[in-house]
């Protein structure tokens, strides 16, 4: 949900049955706790929100000044350069801080961000959610298998292991994706090159 921009609420202590909302916030994963009349107003105060509309900005992120300098402010403070990342996401991700924090422009939320150094972190831990799943980009997956698999191992001595980096994983899926695909595609090929897959996390996994 929050990778989609979305906001997740957990009912407070008045809960008759706790548990539920109890490990939801344990997990971290909760932006607001209320009680079902608090959950209630905060709904309609965010469905009011003009951010709540499409951001059709830039698809050049650094085009738009306010926006350069939120990644200006990112870049010093975790040394993560955001100036080629999707736009969109970007976007997405700041308008939902926004929309937490109640502020309505971008230039007051450059503004709440030189003021307040844990909301840059905060922003930072939203822009690189884990997002993954297994063979997320099919058709990556089917390149490999049919490029660039059989110009790895064209001319390769058969006991020297093919060695492949997943960047940036989050659970796993993406070295594991990686692992049955060079499988299938050692088996349709007859060979039996061995293969070292190396996995390493994000800065914030």
């Amino acid at each position: 949900m929050k990778a989609e921009g979305g906001i997740t609420f957990a009912q407070d202590a008045s809960a008759q049955h706790d548990s539920m909302p109890r490990s939801a916030i344990a997990s971290g994963c909760v932006d607001f706790v209320l009680s079902p009349s608090e959950i209630g107003r905060e709904i309609t105060r965010i469905a009011g929100s003009s951010l709540v509309a499409p951001w059709h900005g830039s698809e050049e992120a650094t085009s738009e000044p306010n926006l350069a300098d939120v990644i200006k402010m990112l870049h010093k403070a975790t040394g993560v350069d955001f100036t080629s990342y999707k736009a969109t996401t970007l976007q997405r991700r700041i308008t939902r801080r926004m929309v937490l924090h109640k502020i309505e422009s971008l230039a007051d939320y450059a503004t709440y961000l030189k003021r307040n150094p844990s909301e840059v972190e905060a922003l930072y831990r939203d822009i690189l959610i884990h997002v993954t799943s297994f063979f997320r980009d099919a058709d990556s997956f089917e390149a490999l298998k049919a490029q660039v698999f059989p110009e790895l191992v064209k001319n390769k001595a058969p006991h020297l292991a093919v060695r492949i980096w997943s960047l940036g994983c989050s659970t796993g899926e993406e070295a594991y994706s990686l692992a049955i695909t060079f499988a299938e595609f050692a088996e349709s090929a007859g060979i039996r090159t061995p293969v070292q897959i190396f996995a390493t996390l994000s800065r914030s996994g």
